[in-house]
């Protein structure tokens, strides 16, 4: 219990809860205009196609919630072989793992307990096998920083991620100034959004 009566720890606590709160106002303001949320995401997908430039590159992909850019334009590409997450449950409680989608728009898509869409299939990717993983967040900063929903799914898979790890964000979502991080925050190697493609240095 100690850990959590900690003065620091709660302070971040709040940091975050308040960066989320904000946040979740822009994308709810942002999101509201749906053919300005369309264009947005076409931009998106432009800066993913001229950043992986492997057309074989095993990429892993989100379906997006409704305030996430939906990247579905991407993912019928057949130039690249897309895997998504899928929340599994375990013993030692829930985590993702990776499945293969061959045919995005024909996949029987189940829906998690988290009210995210994740495929039906049970043929776990190995991480290692995953080239480029494309990585939602509701915020990103100039120093890699990824605010994730407080679940901390993504940041325990991408521990032990090799690959190159893409934030996928609108713009409204990006920050010059640092975001409130945890030691087990893993930070991004790029930031995209429709008006930036970023490489986070050191």
């Amino acid at each position: 219990m100690g850990f959590y009566l900690n003065s620091e720890f709660n302070s971040r606590l709040g940091l975050k809860a308040e960066a989320r709160k904000e946040l979740k106002a822009k994308l709810k303001v942002f999101t509201s205009d749906t053919s300005f949320k369309a264009s947005a995401e076409g931009r998106i997908v432009s800066q993913i196609k001229s950043l992986i430039v492997n057309s074989g590159a095993v990429v892993a992909g989100f379906v997006g919630m409704s305030s996430e850019p939906d990247l579905s334009a991407l993912y019928s590409l057949s130039s690249y072989s897309f895997v998504f997450p899928k929340l599994i449950s375990l013993g030692s409680g829930d985590e993702i793992q990776f499945m293969p989608v061959r045919e995005y728009l024909s996949e029987p898509w189940n829906v998690s307990p988290l009210g995210f869409k994740h495929p039906s299939s049970n043929s776990v990717v190995p991480a290692e096998d995953i080239d480029v993983m494309l990585v939602p967040g509701l915020g990103f900063s100039a120093f890699g920083d990824r605010l994730g929903r407080g679940k901390g799914f993504y940041d325990r898979y991408l521990s032990r991620f090799n690959g190159l790890k893409i934030g996928i964000c609108f713009d409204c979502q990006w920050t010059e100034q640092p975001l409130p991080t945890e030691s087990w925050d893993i930070r991004m190697n790029y930031i995209i959004t429709e008006n930036r493609c970023v490489e986070i240095e050191g």
